[in-house]
């Protein structure tokens, strides 16, 4: 399933994408240390 096809079956476009990027951030703060990390040690 495709991300258009996933916020299409969401309904709402706007409020799926803001879920998504949210969900996303959320992501990204918890993994910004350790991936930051990883990348300094190349």
């Amino acid at each position: 399933m495709s991300l258009r096809d996933f916020v299409k079956s969401r309904g709402n476009p706007e409020s799926s994408f803001f879920v998504i990027a949210s969900s996303c951030k959320t992501a990204w703060q918890k993994k910004e240390l350790s991936l930051w990390l990883i990348v300094s040690q190349f």
